[in-house]
């Protein structure tokens, strides 16, 4: 979710090929923050082959969340 100056972002990376993408967490990050760096820095930089963000608010749920029957 954006809230205003702050963004949150999906990270995903692999170490190798063909390694799947796995999620590995996510980054809240003020705006004008370079989103590289923040990244590098939270989940380290050296290793990877790939990472990539998501901005959580372009996210699509397929299936949405639902609570529970019985859960008021």
């Amino acid at each position: 979710m954006d809230q205003g100056n702050r963004h949150i972002h999906h990270i995903y990376g692999r170490k190798s090929h063909p390694e799947p993408l796995v999620f590995i967490g996510r980054l809240e990050i003020e705006s004008g923050t370079r989103l590289k760096d923040e990244a590098l820095k939270h989940f380290g930089e050296t290793g990877w082959v790939e990472l990539i963000a998501f901005p959580e608010v372009s996210i699509v749920p397929v299936i949405p969340v639902r609570e529970p029957r019985g859960i008021s």
